[in-house]
């Protein structure tokens, strides 16, 4: 089975958004071949039972618009099957009914740029037009000369047009041959966002993240294509004219903490960066062209989504959230934490990196460790059901439910002469009438807050 993308209104750039649409299909099947500025075949005999109906052709031509062509997918037995059903534009019609002239056209649909093309399309045209004179008028009356004498009387093309047609016609059940398709080795897009009326490029953050959503969603259907994440970004922008040349090209290099896969996070993050970049370096005239290029990709989810399992969409709203709040605050601000075994508090939680976190939406792992610890206990004085912070009797909060005590007490090892006391403390879990929970210990009768559960 082998679907055809043809493509039907072709412009200057409809040749390279071709191969970056046959890019991006390499998620339904790595059997891939394009024919320049004309047509995209893939061969998805072993991945139709995926699919349900006409969902792939509509998948397809979803992804058409995304690419911005426009093209009709129609389908076929085989590749030359295919390709004649989008010329002609009836699926229903027989091959043995077409006219003798669609030989030349059917002539090795998926070889590109033969060093003989000339040549061969000329032997082709001759060979037509013995034909005709021999009053041979479709492709069912070609059918009927013998193979074997076909070679002898018009040359070796004849033969090898006639097994395609019959393989077209379902009479043969040779394998096509699939020329090798390569993934492009730079994963990029550019877009030339100038107005040729008004001879000027565009100004302001909305006005260029507009722009910059489509070309975001194709460069990650592209990478998504091949099971892969980003892990590293670079966006190039032309400014118009720049006091200093080396600036005319301003550069953006974004590295991902947690790679990503979703082109609205990657778009909050360029959006967060946008602004803290302009802020401190304003753009110092309208932006001509912008050239977004993934600079490193990493192993990612398989490209067909889990129809039961949706931790893995969950897991990556929680990515990119992580990188979101990472680029605001800081890498040093934010990190994923895990408990560990030990009853210091100080020493119950270490930082981990998001890849190395375990289960990290499921509720019943969730800390049991204040999320905020301050570094030095504060003193706090104890009233009755109020708490005060030790000289700021301004501000207190007010019990209303206590969970505790857990007893953490230091190791014996660890006294010395200068601190003979080992360190032993009563922890409290206080629910306050505005709706915090502190984490508050009492030493030696003393009170100290200790920490915030967020």
């Amino acid at each position: 089975m082998v679907l055809c993308f043809f493509l039907e209104q072709k412009t200057n750039t409809s040749s390279k958004r071709l191969r970056l649409f046959a890019e991006a299909c390499y998620r339904y099947t790595p059997r891939i071949a394009v024919r320049e500025n004309e047509a995209v075949f893939l061969e998805i005999g072993k991945s139709l039972h995926l699919f349900q109906g006409q969902s792939l052709p509509l998948r397809l031509q979803a992804l058409a618009d995304k690419f911005q062509i426009k093209g009709r997918v129609v389908s076929g037995h085989c590749v030359l099957a295919s390709w004649i059903r989008a010329l002609v534009g009836q699926s229903e019609k027989r091959v043995e009914t077409l006219a003798i002239d669609i030989l030349p056209i059917c002539d090795d649909v998926l070889e590109q740029k033969p060093e003989d093309r000339d040549e061969r399309e000329r032997k082709i045209l001759n060979f037509v037009g013995y034909l005709k004179k021999l009053g041979i008028k479709n492709v069912g009356d070609f059918f009927k000369i013998a193979t074997t004498s076909l070679g002898s009387r018009f040359g070796q093309i004849a033969g090898e047009l006639q097994q395609e047609l019959l393989k077209a016609a379902g009479r043969s059940q040779a394998p096509d041959f699939w020329p090798i398709f390569r993934l492009s080795e730079r994963i990029q897009e550019q877009q030339d966002l100038s107005d040729p009326s008004a001879r000027r490029g565009i100004e302001g953050l909305e006005p260029l993240l507009f722009m910059m959503r489509a070309m975001v969603e194709r460069l990650v259907t592209r990478v998504r294509a091949r099971s892969e994440k980003i892990a590293s970004l670079r966006v190039e922008f032309e400014q118009e004219w720049s006091l200093k040349k080396s600036e005319k090209k301003r550069r953006i290099d974004l590295l991902f903490s947690v790679a990503q896969s979703a082109s609205i996070g990657i778009l909050t993050i360029l959006k967060n960066r946008f602004e803290r970049e302009f802020n401190s370096r304003p753009l110092e005239s309208e932006i001509l062209s912008v050239e977004v290029t993934v600079l490193e990709s990493v192993p990612g989810p398989v490209a067909q989504a889990h129809l039961f399992d949706r931790d893995q969409e969950e897991t990556e709203k929680m990515e990119t959230f992580y990188v979101r709040v990472q680029e605001r605050l800081g890498c040093d601000h934010i990190f994923f934490a895990e408990t560990s075994e030990n009853y210091l508090p100080e020493k119950s939680w270490k930082k981990t990196g998001p890849i190395e976190k375990n289960n990290f939406l499921n509720s019943e792992t969730s800390l049991v460790r204040p999320t905020r610890l301050l570094k030095r206990a504060v003193p706090v004085l104890r009233r009755g059901d109020l708490f005060f912070l030790k000289n700021k009797t301004a501000h207190h909060w007010k019990i209303i439910d206590v969970n505790g005590p857990e007893r953490i007490s230091g190791y014996w090892w660890e006294t010395s002469a200068q601190e003979p006391k080992m360190v032993c403390r009563d922890y409290y879990r206080f629910v306050t009438q505005s709706g915090e929970h502190l984490w508050v210990f009492n030493e030696g009768g003393s009170f100290f807050l200790h920490g915030f559960f967020d």
